[in-house]
């Protein structure tokens, strides 16, 4: 009997084992295959309050957008982009260029899951530190705003040749959580300074949980 339970032991530990070490490989293979973009399908639109809601439940993103705008998806689907009613293209752009318009407003917004410290981590950590380095240095050309009760990394970008497309191009982009939400506007039509304006208001009504 006692011989009996002296196999049965060791045979029970490496059992154990086994199950922990796939266990720990079945949690990292199904995080790994969970990194990358939210598809434009993943969001949900609701209406409530003479707005339409967009949200998506996985990374805790929820925003607000006027109930006339248009929502449509980006290159690929890997984007989602928020076109006011008036919105025209530029003219002199392609069918894969940015969401540049010639006259009207438009915002575009995308969400990846990354792995910190990892071959998966492409900006989450690059964020957090640029945040901290702009938070101390006055030489940081970038601005830490808040955003959602997060910290957030604004970045301006001005053509050089502002003859072919006056104007500027704004980003936003908040690290949390090996999450990263990006929030770009293309300030370049006629009505680049109401754009500016409805940019900070979209931002204001940003939900992350």
């Amino acid at each position: 009997m006692r011989k009996k339970i002296k196999i049965i032991i060791p045979v029970v530990i490496v059992l154990l084992v086994l199950i922990a070490v796939g266990l720990f490989w079945w949690r990292k293979w199904k995080k790994e295959s969970e990194v990358g973009f939210i598809w434009f399908e993943k969001f949900i639109e609701k209406n409530l309050d003479g707005e339409k809601i967009i949200e998506e439940k996985k990374s805790g993103l929820s925003v607000r957008i006027p109930k006339d705008w248009e929502k449509v998806g980006g290159v690929g689907d890997l984007s989602i982009i928020f076109l006011s009613p008036d919105f025209e293209p530029h003219p002199k752009l392609g069918p894969y260029s940015p969401p540049i318009p010639e006259k009207g407003c438009s915002i575009e917004m995308s969400v990846k899951q990354e792995i910190e410290s990892s071959d998966y981590d492409i900006e989450y950590s690059y964020l957090k530190e640029k945040i901290k380095e702009c938070l101390t240095s006055k030489e940081c050309e970038d601005e830490v705003i808040e955003v959602s009760g997060h910290r957030a990394l604004k970045h301006v970008f001005s053509p050089e040749n502002q003859t072919i497309i006056s104007g500027n191009y704004v980003s936003v982009e908040i690290p949390r959580n090996e999450w990263v939400y990006t929030f770009e506007a293309y300030l370049f039509s006629q009505d680049k300074e109401r754009c500016a304006q409805e940019f900070n208001k979209f931002l204001e009504k940003v939900s992350i949980k």
